[in-house]
């Protein structure tokens, strides 16, 4: 199926009639199906010409409504007078409108935007325009955070390292992190130079405890990484005061909280440093990929040259300090780009995804859901819940329990602290112990329906039953 234009995203904004050409076969348009896209988020689908045979008819308004519902923040679709009644029926019965065979915990939403700069970069982006895309997508990522520079790196992971390198760490500093995270904000610090200190979480917030922080400081610690855990913005004020007063920096690690809020402020503008995540599963992707930005040129520049593997800017291949290559290629930057221009879209399907679990498991008992606290905006990247460890029915035989009936989940991370991988024996925070063992992930990926969602909420009421 062929469309004759492609940034569905602009026509959102900018018109509000459409006309699909469906192509068949030679490149002979043979059906004509018009859109009227209204201002709350209803899009009417009607035939405007049909050459083609009642059934092909409809599996081309399947197709269109199967690419809307992974692509833009729909309420609902209607259709005209002009839709045969045989064939809504047809639409409506059809394995779209059903709960999906395999339900994943994560997946992106790609459009055609992504696919056409994608085949671009790869046709042209060479030679003189190697750097085009990441230079645009840099651009346009840092104009959306509101910070002055943005840099593209291979992974968050790979941010945070550049981040601790520019603050000159030594082997004998101290990086306190939260003890409830993926495991490479941690590993971020050793591979850096550094050692991590683990604090516990809050239990509103599952992120960093201003109260832990304070007393994990000592005369070495020399930077805090404040997690933005799930999509859920960390509380950055208490956390700023403390920092000022011991002279510590902060980094954020927003890895899965693009556009995530903390009093009306965008998460990335609290710290020296912040880092972002387009891995897979995030909500913006690139397949891999990250994203370092700073409102601190000094900084920047510093972060630069560690980028660009310690080169002298000034003698061509002179290496005058320790670097790295962590960089990111220019298709992925294009997927990235693309990805970018619909963020505001994807969040909103995001906190969808959410309201529809918090109305279908409104009345089940022995679970609470992450909500977002007080003066935040989650973008509730992964939908999570709290098991009353009361409960007969455990996380994990919660998780076997969905597996069975083919719905994906995954227990939230484990407590850093327990690995036997650090420079020292912890004893692990007992609320990142208490959430790490009864708290999990469930389906989250943008494309997930109201159906869907009711389906698995109803399966997870019936397990506590």
């Amino acid at each position: 199926i062929f469309f004759k234009k492609i940034d569905i995203s602009y026509w959102i904004k900018n018109e509000n009639k459409l006309a699909f050409y469906l192509v068949k076969n030679n490149f002979i348009p043979e059906i004509i199906i018009g859109i009227t896209i209204e201002d709350n988020y209803d899009i009417n689908l009607s035939i405007i010409y049909g050459k083609n045979k009642k059934f092909e008819i409809t599996e081309s308004l399947i197709c269109l409504i199967k690419y809307f519902r992974e692509i833009i923040f729909i309420k609902d679709f209607t259709f005209h007078k002009s839709v045969n009644r045989e064939n809504l029926k047809k639409i409506l019965n059809n394995d779209i409108f059903k709960v999906k065979k395999n339900i994943l915990t994560a997946g992106p939403s790609v459009s055609l935007l992504e696919i056409s700069n994608t085949n671009k970069a790869v046709r042209y982006g060479w030679n003189e325009k190697h750097s085009d895309y990441i230079k645009k997508f840099e651009s346009c990522f840092a104009k959306y955070i509101g910070v002055k520079h943005a840099l593209s790196t291979s992974s968050c992971t790979g941010a945070i390292q550049i981040a601790l390198m520019a603050l000159n760490l030594g082997s004998n500093d101290e990086v306190i992190v939260p003890d409830l995270t993926w495991v490479a904000t941690a590993a971020a610090v050793r591979e850096a130079g550094a050692k991590p200190i683990f604090a516990d979480i809050e239990l509103d917030s599952w992120t960093i405890d201003p109260d832990s922080i304070k007393k994990k400081i000592t005369k070495r610690t020399k930077a805090i990484i404040v997690v933005h855990l799930y999509g859920q913005p960390a509380r950055m004020d208490k956390i700023i005061r403390i920092a000022k007063k011991y002279k510590i920096k902060i980094i954020e690690d927003a890895a899965a909280s693009i556009g995530a809020e903390w009093k009306g402020t965008k998460c990335g503008n609290f710290g020296s440093f912040s880092t972002f995540s387009f891995q897979g599963a995030k909500l913006l992707v690139t397949g891999e990929g990250g994203m370092l930005v700073t409102n601190d040129t000094v900084m920047y520049n510093k972060a630069y040259k560690i980028w660009n593997q310690g080169r002298n800017p000034h003698k061509q291949f002179w290496i005058d300090q320790r670097g790295v290559k962590f960089k990111m290629s220019n298709m992925q930057a294009a997927f990235g780009l693309s990805q970018i221009l619909r963020v505001e879209e994807q969040i909103q399907m995001k906190r969808r995804i959410f309201s529809w679990y918090e109305k279908y498991l409104l009345n089940t008992k022995n679970i609470k859901l992450n909500k977002e606290i007080k003066n935040s905006k989650s973008i509730y990247w992964m939908v999570s819940i709290l098991i009353d460890k009361k409960s007969k029915i455990t996380r994990d035989k919660l998780i076997k329990f969905l597996m069975k009936n083919k719905i994906d989940t995954r227990p939230v991370f484990p407590s850093l602290s327990k690995f036997p991988i650090w420079h020292k024996n912890f004893k692990s925070p007992k609320n990142s112990i208490h959430i790490s063992k009864y708290a999990l992930n469930l389906p989250s990926g943008i494309s997930l329906t109201e159906i869907d969602v009711a389906y698995i909420c109803y399966k997870i009421t019936k397990a506590f039953q």
